[in-house]
């Protein structure tokens, strides 16, 4: 039957320990491939074979490790009763401390031990059961300092460490919560049911039952369910959800419309081609839980240290209690300690920046990628679709020998039939506009580089560059290689055309500077990168035309792909490098880049695989805001780690110099959790608020 693979949810996890530990227990299940459970984002991913092991099991594993599996895709989350349920325990248990503390019940034993076992109840049970399943985890010693306390009649102080404790996990799940937002909303965006053509008129179906190739009508204001092409009506279409664009685009006959966009005024119906999981907004979904699971080195680093922590904490309480013989300070040194805050202050910002980026049209995949942009000094760009529109078109059509401008347009798109270039659309295009008949090639090869050839009947037809034709035999007058420079001196590209050894004219070619492209290298500078250079395959009178007008720092032309990737690893010696095409051309430097990132990825299966960073559209300056959300997003992770390491080190110094009670260590237990978590919040705020707060 092959592998199955399965993403639900996970209510109930506490820190990030539990998802590791569970982790381990589905992984172990026999028949399962591969397991990865996330805390921050509280969902998991299970690769399985069906006729050796079923979703229930592992189903069943979660549930037994006392943990609630969501199917509904949109995750972990919580239940409004579970919320009250917490709020209501953290109230009750702070006022039984207050009364132990002062009033007519001050010193009473009473309600000090009420607060114990109902702050303390679900602690231990958690503690319970990582001693059950042979692991020692935060809740393990949580409860060893919870239950020493009461055993030594301190029942005050266990009920503080339980209420301090109680608000950490609080805390800890509203920011988890807050970071699963992005998922969730993506997740939202599409709808649970749409209207289908049948025989019988239009019918209301769920979602999840349409097909390819069925007809859908959108009424204006819905949401579209699946990813296919306008077949009648028109429309305004709200793309934000899709590529972050606010401004809707009129879509008619012809155009794409994707799964979770909104219709505007009008009406429209259109033919699926994707549904489901395969849509754009599927994919996007899918990437973004993926990237949020993957580590960066940072964090790779923070979950070794966390590995260390549980055994240097006990160690350190016990070595403590046989130097002072106090069982407080012992209990002061477990209570105090927080690996909760190290582990988490990775993740949570991870977590935060790529749905941050999502919700902007940004695809980052991951942890990894999301470091790299934060490092980044030097960008290059491929020319033709990035730093261009990416749709040339033909400026001039210039017969030589007596050929007319329909035969030299012929010809070329004879030999252009067959080729992806961009400048062949261009041709292709004016050839059909101009009603100008064309045959089908017998044969076509691409000349890298310089350009293709083909055969109708026994005579070759070339188009290309002028080294193609001299290749072949051919060459022009001085005076016409003289137009060639002039026009190339303009940023146009000149293809020369050839039948037999007989040069019979050429075609000038325009691709226009893409719209802002001066503004977002202009930005990126402002930005610090210190070094813009652009690559292109284009001859080099053409490629610095157009290196002048959008004014990068160097250029290079008549680059094939090995070439460009050959210069981004040189470049790598002394810079970080992010490589911007679109995404299947420049494929192989893109993966030789720190960070490739492709443009214009929406509804193209190759560029969103293709890169490590996706823009959904062609805007420049979402590059700007990829560097800066990783940015601010890896100085964010660096002030967590910081503020995590610094108040353990100084909470279990003091707490074994005897400085804390056991139940001041469980206040300055929560500290470094608040800070952490405060300090992550701010990636999660909308990006005008944020952006508003820096520049100030």
């Amino acid at each position: 039957m092959g592998v199955e693979r399965h993403s639900f949810g996970i209510a109930g996890m506490d820190c990030s320990d539990c998802a590791v530990h569970l982790q381990r227990e589905i992984a172990a299940l026999a028949g399962v491939g591969s397991a990865r459970v996330a805390f921050a984002t509280g969902r998991a991913r299970v690769t399985l074979d069906p006729t050796v092991v079923s979703l229930d099991t592992v189903l069943q594993v979660v549930r037994g490790a006392g943990y609630d599996p969501r199917l509904d895709p949109a995750g972990a989350a919580e239940e409004a009763p579970r919320w009250r349920w917490r709020l209501l325990r953290i109230l009750v248990v702070g006022a039984l401390v207050a009364l132990s503390w002062r009033g007519p019940l001050a010193g009473a034993d009473a309600p000090a031990i009420a607060a114990a076992v109902i702050g303390g109840y679900p602690i231990i049970v958690g503690g319970i059961r990582a001693v059950r399943k042979r692991r020692i985890d935060v809740e393990t010693f949580l409860s060893l300092g919870i239950i020493g306390s009461c055993l030594v009649g301190e029942f005050l102080a266990a009920g503080t460490i339980a209420f301090f404790i109680l608000i950490g996990e609080l805390l800890e799940s509203l920011t988890s919560s807050r970071s699963r937002k992005a998922i969730r909303d993506l997740v939202r965006s599409a709808p649970a049911e749409a209207t289908v053509r049948r025989r019988d008129g239009w019918e209301r179906v769920a979602a999840h039952e349409l097909r390819p190739g069925d007809v859908v009508l959108v009424r204006p204001g819905e949401r579209i369910a699946a990813d296919g092409v306008v077949v009648g009506g028109s429309a305004a279409v709200d793309e934000a959800s899709v590529t972050g664009e606010s401004v809707p685009r009129e879509k008619a006959p012809g155009d794409e419309v994707f799964a979770g966009t909104i219709t505007g005024d009008g009406s429209i119906e259109f033919r699926i081609n994707r549904v489901g999981e395969q849509t754009t907004l599927g994919r996007i979904i899918r990437m973004v839980e993926d990237a949020q699971d993957r580590k960066a080195p940072v964090q790779r680093l923070a979950d070794r240290f966390v590995s260390y922590f549980t055994p240097i904490v006990l160690s350190t309480a016990a070595i403590v209690f046989l130097v002072t013989q106090s069982i407080m300070s012992a209990i002061a040194v477990i209570v105090v300690a927080c690996p909760c805050a190290v582990a988490l202050a990775t993740p949570l910002a991870v977590v935060a920046g790529i749905g941050q980026a999502s919700r902007r049209g940004i695809l980052i995949k991951g942890g990894l990628h999301l470091e790299n942009l934060g490092r980044v000094s030097a960008v290059a760009f491929d020319k033709t679709g990035t730093l261009t529109g990416g749709r040339p078109r033909v400026t001039a059509i210039v017969p030589l020998d007596g050929y007319s401008e329909t035969s030299v347009l012929a010809l070329a798109a004879l030999a252009e039939k067959r080729s992806e270039h961009p400048a062949a659309g261009a041709i292709l295009a004016r050839a059909a506009e101009l009603g100008v008949a064309t045959g089908e090639p017998q044969s076509f090869r691409v000349i890298r580089g310089w350009g293709v050839v083909a055969n109708e009947g026994a005579t070759p037809v070339a188009v290309g560059t002028l080294e193609l034709l001299k290749s072949l035999g051919m060459d022009v007058e001085p005076s016409v290689d003289a137009q060639r420079q002039a026009r190339e001196a303009r940023g146009e590209t000149v293809l020369f055309v050839g039948e037999g050894r007989t040069p019979v004219g050429y075609i000038a070619v325009s691709d226009p500077i893409r719209p802002g492209a001066g503004d977002a290298l202009g930005r990126l500078r402002q930005a610090g990168i210190g070094r813009l250079v652009m690559l292109s395959g284009d001859n080099a009178r053409t490629a610095q035309a157009v290196a002048e007008q959008v004014g990068v720092d160097a250029h290079r032309a008549r680059m094939l792909p090995e070439d460009k990737v050959q210069y981004v690893e040189e470049l790598r010696n002394t810079d970080c490098v992010a490589m911007v095409g679109d995404g299947v051309n420049d494929a192989p430097a893109l993966a030789a880049a720190d960070v490739g990132i492709a443009m214009g990825a929406v509804g193209t299966d190759a560029a969103l695989e293709a890169a490590d960073v996706a823009l959904m559209t062609d805007d420049l300056t979402r590059i700007v805001e990829a560097i800066r959300i990783g940015r601010t997003t890896f100085r964010t992770i660096r002030q967590n780690l910081a503020i995590a390491i610094v108040c353990n080190v100084i909470g279990i110094s003091l707490a074994a110099g005897g400085f804390l009670t056991p139940q001041a260590a469980a206040a300055t237990h929560v500290l470094p959790d608040i800070l952490v978590f405060a300090n992550s919040a701010r990636l999660l705020m909308p990006v005008h608020r944020r952006e508003a707060r820096e520049v100030a």
